[in-house]
Order: C-alpha cells, then sequence, then structure tokens
C-alpha cells in the first residue's frame, strides 16, 4: 500500500497546474518535509547494534506536525503524562464547532478564527463554571479541522474535569454525568466569537459573513467521559499528527487515490475515492499555520499550574478514587523502554539500533543532506570506521551486554 509521502512525491507537481487556489507557504513547507521524511534529503546518522555491532546507517525524520510518520514518541509521552495527572474526578468531553457559513473566513484568516475559537469557548466554559458551579474549572483543548472524510470542519474538544477549585476547596458536581448545559454554552459561545471577530476580522471579511448566523443555533455537545484516560487516548493520536495515517491509503492508481474512513457509530469501514490531486489538497487542508498552538490548557489544568492542590481535594471529595498526585508520575520513555516500538538490526534480529559514541559522535558518523557539499574527510556516506570494542572508554548510551560487569564502565559512570 502507498504512504502519504509517495502520494505526495507523484502528485505534487500538478497542484500548481491543477486549477485550485494556490497553496500557502506552511502548506508548501509541510508537502516538502512530508516528501523529505526519512530520506537522503534530510541527512541521517550512522548506528550500530548492540548485540552483533553491526553499523546502521538512518536517514532522519521532518519531526513535522503533519508528517503521518512522525510524532509517535511525543504522542505516547503526551498521553503518559496527561494520565498521570488525571485527578480523582469524572471527566467530559465538550466540543464546540464553527457553524458552516463562518467556514470560509475561518480558512481565509486561520491565525485570527482558530485562536479566538480556543480562547472563546475556554472563556465560554470558565464564566459558566463561575457562576453555575461556584468555582474555576480546569480542562485543556485540542483543535481539529477534519472530519473522518477530510473535509474541512473547524472544531475544539475540551476535556473537563467533573469539578470546580474554588479557594482551596474542591467543589464536585452534584451529578457525575451532567457538566453545564449546552445550549447556554452555545450562545454564550456565539456572542463572545461574534464580539470577538467583530474586532479583529478584517472589514471585507467581517462584511462577508452572513448576519443570520449571529442567530442561529451552533452546535456544542457535551458528553461524559468516564475518568478520562480513553479520550485521551483517542486525542492522543491526533496530538503531533494530521488529519490522516498511512495505513488509512489503500490504493493510488490511474490518478486516483482510495482511503479508508469509518463513519461515526459503524465498526465497519467505508472507502472513499478522488482525483490525486483533490486527495492532496483535503490533506492540506489541514496544515496549521506557523505558529500557531494546537494544544491549550485552561484554568488548574495550566501546565504552569499543575503543582497546586487540585488533586489531593479532589481525592477528599470522591472518596472511592485512589488520590492522583500533583508531582507527575511519568518519566520520559528511554530508548530500550519495552513501551517503545523498537528497530531490530536486520543481521542478528536481536539487538537494537544504538547510536555510534553518543557523547562523542564526530562528523562521520553524521550523514550529510543530499547534495550538500562537504569535504571529504566528512562524508558521512564513506566506509565507517571500525567500532572500539566493548570495553573503550567512549561511552555509549546503550552499552554493550558485555559492559554491565566491566569496571572501566563503572568509574565511567560514577565519574
Amino acid at each position: 500500500m502507498p504512504d502519504l509521502a509517495e502520494v505526495f512525491r507523484r502528485h505534487r507537481h500538478g497542484l500548481s497546474s491543477d486549477g485550485g487556489p494556490p497553496l500557502s507557504p506552511a502548506q508548501w513547507k509541510a508537502l516538502r518535509a512530508i516528501v523529505a521524511c526519512r530520506t537522503p534529503a534530510l541527512g541521517g546518522h550512522l548506528y550500530h547494534c548492540a548485540d552483533c555491532r553491526r553499523p546502521h546507517f538512518v536517514s532522519h525524520s521532518c519531526n513535522h506536525r503533519s508528517c503521518p510518520r512522525c510524532g509517535a514518541m511525543e504522542a505516547k509521552e503526551w498521553l503518559e503524562k496527561q494520565k498521570a495527572r488525571l485527578l480523582p474526578a469524572p471527566y467530559f468531553l465538550v466540543t464546540f464547532t464553527l457553524p458552516e457559513p463562518l467556514r470560509s473566513a475561518a480558512y481565509a484568516h486561520q491565525q485570527i478564527v482558530y485562536t479566538a475559537l480556543m480562547q472563546e469557548a475556554a472563556a465560554t466554559l470558565q464564566e459558566l463554571a463561575h457562576t453555575r458551579l461556584g468555582g474555576e474549572a480546569g480542562f485543556f483543548g485540542v483543535l481539529h479541522t477534519w472530519t473522518r472524510q477530510l473535509l474541512y470542519h473547524p472544531h475544539v474538544h475540551f476535556v473537563v474535569a467533573g469539578g470546580v477549585f474554588s479557594g482551596h476547596e474542591w467543589v464536585r458536581l452534584r451529578q457525575d454525568d451532567f457538566l453545564l448545559p449546552v445550549r447556554v454554552l452555545s450562545r454564550l459561545f456565539r456572542r463572545k466569537m461574534r464580539q470577538r471577530l467583530e474586532a479583529q476580522l478584517p472589514a471585507p471579511a467581517w462584511a462577508q459573513i452572513p448576519r443570520t448566523i449571529w442567530s442561529q443555533d451552533w452546535v456544542v455537545h457535551s458528553q461524559a467521559a468516564g475518568g478520562g484516560e480513553e479520550v485521551l487516548g483517542y486525542l492522543s493520536a491526533y496530538v503531533f499528527r494530521s488529519a490522516i495515517t498511512d495505513r488509512r491509503i489503500l490504493r493510488d492508481q490511474d490518478g486516483q487515490v482510495t482511503f479508508a474512513w469509518r463513519p461515526n457509530g459503524s465498526a465497519t469501514d467505508e472507502l472513499c475515492t478522488l482525483p490525486a490531486h483533490a486527495f492532496l489538497r483535503r490533506v492540506l487542508l489541514h496544515v496549521l499555520p506557523k505558529g500557531l498552538h494546537k494544544i491549550r490548557y485552561f484554568g488548574h489544568r495550566c501546565t504552569a499550574r499543575t503543582a497546586g492542590p487540585p488533586a489531593s481535594c479532589a481525592s477528599h471529595a470522591y472518596p472511592g478514587c485512589a488520590s492522583t498526585a500533583h508531582e507527575p508520575r511519568f518519566t520520559p520513555l528511554s530508548f530500550t523502554s519495552k513501551d517503545r516500538p523498537v528497530q531490530l538490526c536486520d543481521g542478528c534480529r536481536r539487538g537494537l539500533f544504538a547510536p555510534v559514541c553518543w557523547n562523542q559522535r564526530d562528523q562521520a558518523n553524521i550523514l550529510p543532506r543530499h547534495g550538500e557539499a562537504r569535504p571529504p574527510s566528512q562524508i558521512g556516506f564513506r566506509a565507517p570506521t571500525p567500532l572500539p570494542p566493548a570495553t573503550t572508554s567512549c561511552r555509549s548510551r546503550f552499552p554493550h551486554p558485555s559492559q554491565e560487569s566491566d569496571p572501566t564502565t563503572r568509574e565511567m559512570k560514577s565519574a
């Protein structure tokens, strides 16, 4: 099955002549990053097998947030960190959606509208939490701009703790399955968005927005999310990635791209076939502008305030739940962590890849970018220097098993 990078390589040159709108600089940058990801165009590093010492050349990743190949480890670490900060309280998933007549203005002025969407939706939640629940709510939001068929559909998901923090007291909800009335949320959110966009959008863009939009109902959805772990798992898949993964792309034949999507509430996938250029434009619709944060934290959930007292207060309000410590129980995943998808050696199929000479890596172990001019002595594609023996003083991040009992290694670690 083709991956997204391969589809981009085949059909990217037609994007400038297919009659569609020109791509933004951010979209061109995402396209080039996805095409170059894990190829010699980005260079690479020399690794060796920690078991058989066989050398391996590994190309660099692009680390672009729209690339489906990148971000897996960051998403896993983010998920573990958020799970460690869950309070012993019920959680809710609250979704605010921009109405369809406003989406053309949102796409044309993404920085303004996306920021307003997240900030005004958060202000709506906080205002009703103060007036109806009597305290400050804690939550975070993740911005999404797509449907499962990759259509443009800006909305923001908030994961909200079921309770508020009033002074030094945690106030629990009266009902564990009800947070706030969605009709009131919808009307307040609509009013705040109107005031914000009228003040910040350019006059021509504001004039093109239909006035009927300010009298219709806006979609706000709220549902109970249990302890929060399941909804965190759902959101983590899109925190450091974009709208589609490589495994969903099934075919790229005769200028047509077929990908799988699953309707809401269904257990089976359906197929969607589009012309290649239309598929690429759907994917690029969801490239966010530079500098825009797609995750934001609010209230006592704010990352600068996670060491405060809400967890202990919540454990007293919910005595049946185990107390959650404020100090994050999260430890950054190491290269050899059993939870990390690792790459085995192609030769022995036993050892894991480890960097050659992690602390003293020289230029000879760095693969140059494609077309990059370097002196012959620094070209990384030459035959690699013989690896040092296992007891060398050149410490690798993941030592050979024979180093475990070596006194030289113990002295070096203690130093």
